[in-house]
């Protein structure tokens, strides 16, 4: 019995009456956040990520949990993984 290959996973967290989710794209090593309330910081040159540090620390590490008990062999550092907050969604057009 061997293990099925995820590209991709979600992850929601709730927080401050909302929800913002977590994709964590296994094959290119990248975490995406989409957030329906993301700061707007692109425009003042700093980091836009930084808001969203402490929130991806703790889940980063029960992410990192969570996959050693799936997979023990399982050794990825995702706290070196590129990060990137997602401002636009395109609209799926085959429904």
């Amino acid at each position: 019995m061997g293990f099925f290959v995820c590209l991709q996973i979600l992850l929601p967290y709730f927080r401050d009456r909302d929800y913002i989710l977590f994709i964590f794209d296994m094959g290119n090593k990248i975490v995406h956040i989409l957030d329906p309330h993301s700061p707007k910081l692109w425009y003042s040159g700093l980091d836009p990520i930084m808001p969203y540090n402490g929130i991806l620390e703790i889940v980063l590490n029960y992410f990192s949990f969570s996959m050693t008990l799936v997979n023990p062999a399982w050794k990825e550092n995702v706290y070196l993984w590129r990060r990137q907050l997602k401002l636009y969604l395109p609209k799926a057009m085959d429904r």
